[in-house]
């Protein structure tokens, strides 16, 4: 399966089923909303990163306010700024914001 150039595997954020320093980048389009231990979570994508492996967050919903965080139980939206500071806080560095319209936003980190 990782021969492959791009793979899909569903899983838990909380429990990757890989070994540390294993991927160049990992990305998470739209789902870090359902991360229910953010911290935890982002020390577990650096774990299987390798140094200086990229992290990317693609987010739409940045408003906890929103129609979809009222309507999906158990939904947090995040400012891009949030996540920014949370990747900072997991030991990520070179962080950046990158906005697409105000709703659209993509957070990027790399691993030291």
């Amino acid at each position: 399966m990782l021969d492959k150039q791009v793979f899909v595997s569903q899983g838990s954020a909380e429990k990757l089923p890989y070994e540390d320093g294993k991927f160049n980048l990992v990305t998470a389009v739209e789902t870090v909303y359902f991360w229910p231990n953010m911290p935890a979570c982002l020390q577990e994508v650096k774990r299987v990163l390798k140094p200086k492996g990229k992290f990317v967050i693609m987010v739409e919903v940045v408003d906890n306010n929103s129609k979809w965080t009222n309507l999906v139980e158990g939904m947090t939206a995040y400012q891009p700024r949030q996540l920014q500071q949370m990747l900072i806080d997991a030991g990520f560095t070179l962080t950046e914001i990158h906005l697409k319209k105000p709703s659209y936003a993509t957070i990027i980190g790399i691993k030291k």
